[in-house]
């Protein structure tokens, strides 16, 4: 009787035992299910994004790339999409939030760190954006997509960091490509002057109008960007060389004059500002410069006459105010 009852206990047990791997089966298989259609449902919302983010309706991205990083949170591409949906929202410091979540969950992630750099750049964290720039070398030493870009803004990023050298050869790397930026002859120029080859510096610059002539109408840009960084000299002889090589107008001699100027050398930046006004006498800045010549050496009434006829022909001139206030001192 015992052994029937320890027999029907077995076979009830084995029958529990059956139900209870079941239910567990059946648990899995529907808690995968739900997985499998969460991650399918995540990427499709990753995908969607994608095409969005590089369209004009870009701004209709945020709502699937926040879905998709719900729905699946393990997928580093969705914080790296939405990281840059917030940069072009300009909302920097959150996008380099999502950027960083990414990077430690992409295995391999070069185009996350140059996002990095890019954002540090434009913020100009010159020594994080290289440090950005570097790291993203190591996981893809030869970028093919817009590698003009990338070596163009890797040279201004150790450029403003301080490293010349670097900056050099980012940019060298950056002119052996088809279609470099415009502005890489005036970077490469820059770099060199400021390493104090002011020889090679005036050549490069020369090599690089000749080769694009377009790259002549940024002097003034290239100009004020030399004294800012106090390149004066540098500024000096490649003005010279220009001067002496008849490629110089009334407001090319301005900038030229205006090295002298910051250099206090006021009798041979007034030489040159008459030669500029010789050239052509509706060259405003002529006045302009010469009226602060008059006004550092404390000949008001010289001032005067000079700022008159600036503003005579630049009326609507943003230093009115401030040139009328000195007048009437």
């Amino acid at each position: 009787m015992n052994q029937k009852k320890e027999k029907a206990g077995k076979k009830q047990n084995a029958v529990y035992v059956r139900f209870a791997l079941g239910g567990f089966f059946i648990l899995v298989f529907l808690f995968s299910s739900h997985v499998a259609v969460r991650d399918f449902l995540a990427e499709v919302d990753f995908y969607r994004a994608y095409r969005l983010l590089n369209s004009p309706a870009y701004l209709q991205a945020e709502a699937p790339t926040s879905r998709a990083i719900r729905l699946n949170p393990q997928n580093g591409y969705t914080y790296y999409y939405y990281g840059i949906f917030l940069k072009k929202l300009g909302k920097n410091r959150e996008a380099l939030k999502q950027l960083s979540f990414s990077l430690n969950i992409i295995p391999h992630p070069a185009s996350v760190l140059r996002q990095m750099a890019e954002i540090e750049l434009e913020e100009k964290n010159y020594k994080k954006s290289l440090d950005y720039y570097r790291k993203a070398l190591l996981y893809d030493p030869v970028p093919r997509h817009t590698p003009a870009k990338i070596w163009f803004d890797y040279g201004r990023a150790a450029q403003g960091a301080g490293k010349s050298g670097e900056a050099l050869a980012a940019f060298r790397r950056c002119a052996n490509i088809e279609n470099p930026p415009l502005l890489l002859g005036h970077s490469i120029s820059f770099v060199l002057g400021y390493l104090g080859l002011f020889d090679a510096g005036v050549i490069e610059y020369l090599y690089q109008v000749e080769k694009e002539p377009r790259l002549a109408g940024g002097m003034p840009q290239f100009a004020l960007g030399l004294t800012q960084a106090g390149l004066l000299d540098f500024g000096k002889a490649l003005f010279n060389r220009l001067d002496s090589l008849g490629r110089l107008d009334a407001g090319g001699l301005c900038l030229l004059a205006t090295f002298f100027y910051h250099q206090k050398q006021y009798d041979k930046a007034l030489e040159i500002l008459s030669r500029a006004e010789k050239a052509d006498s509706s060259q405003a800045n002529v006045y302009l410069l010469k009226g602060e010549i008059y006004f550092q050496r404390g000949q008001k009434e010289k001032m005067k006459k000079m700022y008159q006829r600036f503003l005579e022909l630049s009326p609507d001139a943003p230093q009115k105010s401030q040139l009328q206030k000195r007048m009437q001192e």
